[in-house]
């Protein structure tokens, strides 16, 4: 790192004597054009007011000044004067003062008025010449004392009192044009290298860019490799699950069914983040088209509300719907926009409590449709709701949050609205709830022609979609979607329209589900207990699943929860998840492990973060064991039952 930055010290110096001997040189010659006009001029006023005698001698002593000048016009070209630039024209710039002192010999001595042709070149050195500050200190120096000292010592004074004036109106003219070259020096030096600087620094800040676009096109060609090589297996784990639902391989018992539906939920799951992951790829990349069509918005919005009711009920979260629309005709992509207004159902529906309400209420006038989602649940601050729509955000972002989530969801919602021509605006207040208002144009004039295929002919409602007794869509698929999945030869692609068709709500099936661990019959008749603390259901579902054999089980949904019921149980071992709200499991198993009648209780830590075991020595309170999800149940089984018997 130092030697970057002496290097980078060194180029700005480089640079600066490179800049300092171009003025220089145009200031030399400047010098010199000035001097072969002025000094023949003056010597008029030689003829006019010299004596006689002198006159040879003044003429001789332009004339070598002229020669002098002639020679530099030559010199000022070559290698050797940018290299020594400063001391040549200093010394060139003395010559010329040199040559008006040895008229002055003639004229009077320091009495003479030709003393003003010395401040004619200090003036012209102080304006064209940009001179270290040493370089001005002694030719302005050396100028004013070759003007003082001969003619103090060789020549006589005939008017004392004008030759005081001349010494003071000269030294006066020197103290000037010297502190002020030396001045200019330093600004322009310090400005040239400041106007450097930032330029290699916007050099620098350009390649950076440069680089960070090739990272980021490599990202996203990396996201949709991945994404690819991810759906493979996926479909394949999908596929079979739904081959064992359809009973194909036999009749399924209902504990059998039950973790196969799991892995069915949580692979629709993946599979809607890893789409997620891939649209967002497509907006940075302007690859993502909109299929829009023309529809009836008001029966889109009640049919898609009415599907979604029951599950938002589950939680005992009332669900309305209120229309103020009279034009119902829209163009939109339907499977974008439900894409959206489900997310923005789901959140709701996580963040508001049991007894609370989500409205969905269709709004807006001939030129605009605004669609609103309103609940009365925890609500936002307005910091938070400034940073919503960014990628990754979350509200709840801490290790004991109790809201799960990747953070793309309202990004994603954001730009699938915006790439409708249309806008998305949140507001909430803590503690009293949150709106979400769409804000979509009618007609299609602002759609982007390139980001958007638009669908000749609307879909009848009654044909778009088949009904079922438990959903209006019987695979979930429109009759365009149908079409386009019986021509599908891609596997994943098949499984990615019936997997995303069959379970769309599976964020407002997570986010509503409440479902608790059920007590086994013989449960009591196991001698040790363990207790789960996890915040997730199906995860404690799999564990209790996995231990029931050998342990009575007891769950928590918190840590918090978890304090209690040991009260209660007195538990043989506690399997506590990292990450929970309220209190997470690193503080469950300080204050356990701080209890002296808890702190022999062995503690099992479950987590998906890496360094944790580092983590709980350095608050000194570390847990018996730790596994990373994900996990075997077996192993865990086994960890569990070697961890109670190390305790007996």
């Amino acid at each position: 790192m130092l030697a970057q930055i002496n290097t980078e010290a060194i180029h700005l110096l480089a640079s600066w004597e490179t800049e300092l001997a171009q003025r220089n040189t145009k200031g030399a010659r400047v010098a010199i054009y000035l001097i072969l006009l002025l000094y023949p001029l003056f010597g008029v006023l030689d003829y006019l007011i010299a004596p006689q005698y002198a006159l040879p001698y003044l003429l001789i002593d332009r004339l070598i000044v002229v020669v002098c000048s002639l020679f530099m016009l030559w010199f000022i070209k070559s290698k050797t004067f940018k290299q020594h630039n400063e001391v040549y024209s200093a010394l060139y710039m003395f010559v010329a003062g040199a040559g008006i002192t040895f008229m002055i010999a003639f004229m009077g001595g320091l009495s003479s008025y030709y003393y003003a042709g010395l401040s004619l070149v200090m003036l012209g050195c102080g304006l064209l010449y940009t001179w270290p500050p040493y370089v001005c200190l002694y030719t302005h120096a050396a100028t004013f004392l070759l003007w003082l000292v001969p003619n103090l010592l060789f020549i006589d004074i005939p008017d004392v009192f004008s030759a005081t004036s001349n010494g003071f109106f000269l030294f006066g003219t020197t103290c000037i044009v010297t502190i002020g070259q030396i001045f200019n020096y330093k600004s322009i030096k310090s400005q040239y290298l400041t106007q450097l600087d930032l330029s290699y620094t916007q050099n620098e800040l350009y390649l950076a860019h440069k680089k960070l676009k090739k990272v980021d096109a490599f990202k996203s060609r990396f996201f949709a490799n991945i994404t690819h090589e991810l759906k493979t297996p996926l479909a394949l784990i999908l596929s079979s699950t739904e081959f064992l639902l359809r009973d194909e391989f036999g009749p399924l018992k209902d504990p059998q069914r039950s973790p196969i539906q799991q892995v069915q939920r949580h692979g629709v799951k993946l599979l809607k983040l890893i789409n997620d992951l891939l649209d967002l790829t497509k907006l940075e990349e302007s690859s993502l088209k909109l299929k829009v069509m023309q529809s009836n918005i008001i029966d889109w919005s009640k049919d898609l509300v009415d599907e979604i009711k029951p599950l938002a009920q589950r939680k005992g979260v009332q669900v309305v719907f209120e229309n103020e629309l009279e034009e119902q005709n829209l163009y939109f992509d339907p499977e974008r926009l439900e894409r959206v207004l489900v997310n923005l159902l789901s959140n709701a529906t996580k963040f508001t409590d049991k007894g609370g309400q989500i409205t969905i209420k269709l709004w807006g006038d001939e030129h605009q449709v605004k669609l609103s989602v309103i609940d009365t649940g925890r609500g936002f601050s307005e910091e938070q709701g400034q940073a919503l729509f960014e990628r990754f955000y979350q509200t709840d972002m801490g290790s004991n949050r109790k809201y799960g989530g990747t953070g793309i969801g309202l990004s994603l919602c954001k730009e699938l609205i915006e790439l409708h021509g249309g806008t998305i605006l949140a507001f909430g207040e803590i503690g009293v709830g949150a709106t979400f208002t769409i804000t979509l144009l009618r007609g299609k004039e602002h759609f982007n022609s390139d980001r958007v295929q638009f669908i000749a002919s609307e879909l009848p409602s009654d044909n778009r979609t088949v009904k079922s007794s438990n959903s209006r869509h019987s695979n979930g698929m429109s009759e365009y979607n149908k079409e386009q999945y019986e021509q599908e030869n891609d596997v994943t692609k098949v499984v990615s329209l019936k997997a995303e068709s069959d379970m769309r709500f599976v964020e407002l099936e997570e986010a509503s589900d409440r479902r608790v661990v059920e007590r086994d019959k013989d449960e009591d008749q196991r001698q040790k207990t363990v207790l789960i603390a996890e915040d997730n259901p199906d995860i404690t579902r799999l564990l209790h699943i996995g231990l029931r054999r050998h342990f009575k089980v007891v769950a928590a949904e918190n840590g918090r929860k978890a304090l209690e019921l040991v009260e209660r149980f007195s538990p043989s071992l506690i399997i506590t998840d990292l990450m929970m709200p309220e209190m997470d499991g690193m503080e469950l198993t300080k204050k356990l492990k701080s209890e002296p009648k808890h702190m022999n209780i062995p503690v099992l830590m479950l987590s998906a973060r890496d360094g944790i075991e580092e983590e709980m020595k350095e608050i000194g309170y570390s847990a018996n064991a730790y596994m990373a999800k994900p996990f075997s149940t077996r192993s865990l089984c086994k960890l569990a039952k070697q961890l109670t018997n190390d305790q007996a």
